[in-house]
């Protein structure tokens, strides 16, 4: 499954997406302006950056699991035990072995998707 970045979208509410297309399929990842301030991702260079890196490893994990939608990373997600939200470097390796742990089930003896 190729998946391709096509654009940054224009900026609707407190969020910024991107458009990729998966096949011949388009879904848009995003970020919301709040998580992007506490990581302070502020430049549009940086936005587009982050969500070239974040959005394919997004993209496979949701292929993976078998529901591929549109999707916009949010602060929850990233929350560590004592309520903060982690790093940025600490966040991009928890989505990198989320997608490991998933793509390992997915060609485990029995999986069933």
């Amino acid at each position: 499954m190729e998946i391709k970045f096509l654009q940054i979208l224009p900026r609707r509410g407190t969020y910024i997406d991107a458009l990729f297309q998966v096949d011949d399929k388009e879904v848009r990842i995003g970020i919301t302006d709040t998580l992007r301030a506490i990581w302070k991702i502020n430049a549009e260079k940086e936005v587009e950056l982050f969500l070239k890196q974040f959005g394919p490893l997004k993209i496979r994990l949701m292929i993976t699991n078998n529901n591929l939608s549109d999707y916009r990373f949010q602060t929850y997600e990233f929350k560590k035990g004592d309520g903060f939200v982690m790093d940025l470097g600490d966040a991009l390796e928890k989505l990198k072995k989320e997608v490991i742990e998933a793509e390992e089930r997915q060609s485990s003896i029995g999986f069933k998707p």
